[in-house]
């Protein structure tokens, strides 16, 4: 295993320690200690994601992922007012889904949009909901299957997780609210 990978498990590894990590602890200046510890998996992921980039010509597409799941993690320690968060997030995104326009080889790809504009969709709604994570779900399983098509394991484990993770939630949402 070399140390590219090394990094991709290992911000993997923190990013599932947030998806585990209660909400409801606050870490420094007031800011739950579940974001703290998502952006910092962010952040690993995002040198993964450029190490791979980089050294071996992997996929810009998971450079744009994790620039905007860096990006939602800054507005969120700066404690960026909501309305201002979504509009800098949304500004970002449909940059980045032209962008990708532009980068398509292979009708695969479009999978990278699909999931790029769901989980962008959901993440910008803040209270968590059905929608919320049925969006998460749906965005996350279709970057599994692109991941795996790629050839990236470590992205298309941990889109797994998060697919599996908010799918646990929304299937319960939906069973509590009968």
């Amino acid at each position: 295993m070399n140390f590219i990978s090394l990094v991709g498990i290992l911000g993997s590894l923190i990013l599932v320690g947030g998806a585990l990590t209660s909400p409801d602890k606050k870490g420094p200046s007031g800011i739950s200690l579940k974001d703290w510890v998502f952006g910092a998996g962010n952040i690993s992921m995002l040198v993964y994601s450029l190490m791979m980039y980089f050294e071996y010509s992997g996929p810009v597409f998971f450079v744009f992922l994790t620039s905007l799941t860096v990006l939602a993690s800054l507005l969120v320690w700066c404690k960026i007012p909501q309305k201002i968060a979504v509009t800098l997030l949304s500004i970002a995104t449909a940059g980045l889904i032209y962008w990708s326009f532009q980068l398509f080889t292979r009708p695969f790809e479009y999978l990278f949009l699909l999931g790029l504009l769901v989980l962008a969709y959901g993440y910008v709604n803040s209270k968590p909901s059905h929608l919320k994570n049925g969006l998460l779900t749906l965005g996350s399983a279709a970057l599994t299957v692109f991941s795996f098509l790629i050839g990236d394991m470590i992205f298309a484990g941990l889109n797994f997780f998060f697919a599996l993770f908010s799918g646990y939630y929304w299937v319960k949402g939906l069973r509590d609210n009968k």
